[in-house]
Protein backbone atom coordinates (compact mmCIF):
# COMPACT_ATOMS: atom_id res chain seq x y z
CA UNK A 1 0.00 0.00 0.00
CA UNK A 2 1.07 3.23 -0.97
CA UNK A 3 1.18 6.37 1.47
CA UNK A 4 1.69 10.06 -0.45
CA UNK A 5 2.93 12.87 2.71
CA UNK A 6 1.30 16.07 1.66
CA UNK A 7 3.30 18.80 3.43
CA UNK A 8 1.22 22.44 3.45
CA UNK A 9 2.83 25.49 4.13
CA UNK A 10 0.16 28.00 5.08
CA UNK A 11 -0.34 30.80 7.82
CA UNK A 12 -3.77 31.01 8.07
CA UNK A 13 -5.52 28.03 6.67
CA UNK A 14 -8.22 25.49 7.90
CA UNK A 15 -6.10 22.54 7.34
CA UNK A 16 -6.74 21.03 10.66
CA UNK A 17 -10.11 20.01 8.74
CA UNK A 18 -8.56 18.38 6.02
CA UNK A 19 -8.40 14.79 6.90
CA UNK A 20 -6.02 12.01 6.21
CA UNK A 21 -7.95 10.50 2.71
CA UNK A 22 -7.85 7.09 1.03
CA UNK A 23 -8.01 6.75 -2.59
CA UNK A 24 -10.02 4.40 -4.56
CA UNK A 25 -6.55 2.52 -5.53
CA UNK A 26 -5.57 2.06 -1.98
CA UNK A 27 -3.64 4.80 -1.62
CA UNK A 28 -3.23 6.74 1.52
CA UNK A 29 -2.94 10.17 2.19
CA UNK A 30 -1.38 12.21 5.00
CA UNK A 31 -1.37 15.83 5.60
CA UNK A 32 1.19 17.84 7.87
CA UNK A 33 0.92 21.82 7.80
CA UNK A 34 3.39 23.86 8.49
CA UNK A 35 2.75 27.50 9.70
CA UNK A 36 5.86 29.14 8.98
CA UNK A 37 9.38 28.32 6.89
CA UNK A 38 11.19 27.06 9.90
CA UNK A 39 8.40 24.54 10.74
CA UNK A 40 8.36 23.25 7.05
CA UNK A 41 11.76 22.69 6.35
CA UNK A 42 11.79 20.89 9.89
CA UNK A 43 9.14 19.13 8.52
CA UNK A 44 10.63 18.52 5.40
CA UNK A 45 13.66 16.36 6.99
CA UNK A 46 11.19 14.72 9.61
CA UNK A 47 8.49 13.50 7.30
CA UNK A 48 9.94 13.07 3.81
CA UNK A 49 7.03 14.44 1.88
CA UNK A 50 6.23 13.15 -1.45
CA UNK A 51 4.42 16.91 -2.32
CA UNK A 52 4.93 20.03 -0.94
CA UNK A 53 2.38 22.60 -1.25
CA UNK A 54 2.53 26.62 -0.19
CA UNK A 55 -0.15 28.88 0.12
CA UNK A 56 -0.15 32.21 -2.08
CA UNK A 57 0.64 34.48 1.18
CA UNK A 58 4.06 32.55 2.10
CA UNK A 59 5.68 33.37 -1.09
CA UNK A 60 8.19 35.66 0.13
CA UNK A 61 9.73 32.32 2.00
CA UNK A 62 8.81 29.97 -0.76
CA UNK A 63 12.08 30.77 -2.80
CA UNK A 64 14.02 30.30 0.00
CA UNK A 65 11.87 26.86 0.95
CA UNK A 66 12.27 25.72 -3.10
CA UNK A 67 15.81 26.28 -3.08
CA UNK A 68 16.41 23.86 0.06
CA UNK A 69 14.27 21.08 -0.97
CA UNK A 70 16.03 21.65 -4.83
CA UNK A 71 19.29 21.01 -3.15
CA UNK A 72 17.99 17.91 -1.22
CA UNK A 73 16.35 16.52 -4.03
CA UNK A 74 14.62 17.20 -7.25
CA UNK A 75 12.01 14.82 -6.97
CA UNK A 76 9.89 16.21 -4.66
CA UNK A 77 7.27 18.69 -6.35
CA UNK A 78 6.54 22.29 -5.17
CA UNK A 79 3.31 23.34 -5.73
CA UNK A 80 2.04 26.97 -5.21
CA UNK A 81 -1.69 27.24 -3.55
CA UNK A 82 -3.70 30.14 -4.70
CA UNK A 83 -7.14 29.71 -2.86
CA UNK A 84 -8.21 26.66 -3.91
CA UNK A 85 -10.30 24.08 -2.58
CA UNK A 86 -9.88 20.44 -1.36
CA UNK A 87 -11.16 18.65 -4.08
CA UNK A 88 -8.93 20.70 -6.35
CA UNK A 89 -6.10 20.42 -4.31
CA UNK A 90 -6.19 16.34 -4.19
CA UNK A 91 -7.05 16.66 -8.03
CA UNK A 92 -3.60 18.71 -9.00
CA UNK A 93 -1.59 16.44 -6.53
CA UNK A 94 -2.92 13.29 -8.03
CA UNK A 95 -1.85 14.83 -11.58
CA UNK A 96 2.00 15.65 -9.97
CA UNK A 97 2.17 12.14 -8.88
CA UNK A 98 0.90 10.56 -11.35
CA UNK A 99 3.27 12.59 -13.55
CA UNK A 100 6.19 11.64 -11.12
CA UNK A 101 5.60 8.21 -11.37
CA UNK A 102 5.54 7.89 -15.15
CA UNK A 103 8.82 9.69 -15.27
CA UNK A 104 10.44 7.22 -12.59
CA UNK A 105 9.19 4.26 -14.37
CA UNK A 106 12.29 2.60 -16.86
CA UNK A 107 11.30 0.44 -19.35
CA UNK A 108 14.02 -2.05 -20.44
CA UNK A 109 14.45 -4.16 -23.05
CA UNK A 110 16.72 -7.27 -23.69
CA UNK A 111 17.35 -8.90 -26.96
CA UNK A 112 19.19 -12.41 -27.01
CA UNK A 113 21.55 -11.88 -30.15
CA UNK A 114 25.23 -13.19 -28.83
CA UNK A 115 25.22 -15.93 -31.66
CA UNK A 116 23.26 -14.01 -34.54
CA UNK A 117 24.75 -14.04 -37.56
CA UNK A 118 27.48 -16.48 -36.31
CA UNK A 119 29.27 -18.30 -38.80
CA UNK A 120 30.17 -21.42 -36.73
CA UNK A 121 29.97 -24.88 -37.69
CA UNK A 122 27.66 -26.12 -35.46
CA UNK A 123 25.87 -29.57 -35.58
CA UNK A 124 23.28 -30.91 -33.59
CA UNK A 125 23.61 -34.57 -32.99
Amino acid sequence: MNKITVLVVDRTGPWQGFPAAERPDGTKWEFVIARSAEEAIEYFYTYSPSVVVIEAEMQAEALGLKKIIAFHTEEVPVLPMAGIGYASLLSTISDVMEEKNRKLHYAYRFVDDALKGAALPIRIE
